[in-house]
């Protein structure tokens, strides 16, 4: 299992689709087949699930906090004053 996750975490990191997906789900998949008491349909029911629960959870719970720290922050400023210029010597 451990093999398995940091298989997964090593190919989140190929950046030719968003979170790696596909390449990850079939390293995963094979990775736990290996295991002599696997079975097809637990192990593509597990990478499934786990991928669903990966992005099921960061990307809804990521953007809720994201909107109440935006929400928190506005303060109804318009924006950051300019320090005022220095004056000198007259």
């Amino acid at each position: 299992m451990l093999l398995a996750f940091c298989g997964e975490r090593l190919l989140t990191l190929v950046g030719l689709t968003p979170g790696a997906i596909g390449f990850v789900e079939v390293r995963l998949a094979a990775v736990l087949m290996m295991a002599p008491t696997s079975s097809g349909t637990g192990v593509a029911v597990g990478v499934l699930l786990y991928r669903l629960l990966t992005f099921g959870i960061e990307i809804p719970l990521g953007g809720a906090l994201l909107a109440l720290w935006l929400w928190r922050n506005s303060g109804g400023e318009a924006g950051i004053d300019a320090p005022a210029p220095l004056k000198t010597g007259e």
